[in-house]
């Protein structure tokens, strides 16, 4: 492996542990929807650019790496799903595909994870790990100065005077991804 597709790989393994530090937290107060659509763009504009981070170390190496994993399998699974019940179900074939829940989603998870486990080890999956119990405990830290009403007091934007507002969304996503993180932390 030469200097360059180090270099990729680098880049690829902090894109990644960025991306998901971001995604609970990133939220934008100046569109229409604060929080489903900006994550949903953020997933899938990082997926495009873990993509050609892949494509460019392929291109430098000669040779085409990709890791199977029961993780893969698993976001293959539920990308196949979401593909069957757009075609089958969906009345509104574009609001199917761009749903949160929907095909994009699904299938920005299903390549994040085909193209960029490659560059993860067992030792840098930690920063992974990391990563998101940072998140987590800023949206815990953010959940709990909200029900104190700091936030108030602090910035004076509307959206924080509500003492439920997490950057999440709602506290039932907060709580979700609270228990989701709970057995990675204790584990």
């Amino acid at each position: 492996m030469n200097y360059a597709e180090k270099i990729i790989d680098r880049i690829t393994i902090w894109a990644i542990v960025g991306v998901l530090f971001l995604l609970p937290l990133f939220f934008l107060p100046f569109t229409a929807d604060f929080y489903d659509f900006n994550k949903w763009v953020l997933l899938l504009g990082s997926t495009l650019v873990i993509l050609l981070l892949w494509a460019l170390r392929t291109v430098l190496s000669r040779s085409i790496v990709l890791t199977f994993s029961s993780n893969i399998l698993g976001f293959a699974l539920l990308t196949i799903s979401s593909l069957a019940t757009l075609l089958i179900v969906s009345t509104n074939k574009i609001d199917g595909l761009t749903n949160s829940l929907g095909l994009a989603t699904f299938s920005a998870l299903t390549l994040l994870s085909l193209f960029g486990s490659h560059v993860f080890t067992p030792a840098t999956k930690k920063y992974l790990r990391w990563g998101l119990f940072a998140s987590v405990n800023i949206i815990g830290l953010l959940a709990l100065y909200q029900f104190v009403g700091l936030g108030k007091t602090i910035a004076p934007a509307s959206f924080l005077s509500s003492t439920r507002w997490t950057p999440t969304g709602s506290n039932l996503t907060a709580i979700v991804i609270f228990c989701i993180t709970l057995p990675l932390l204790i584990s």
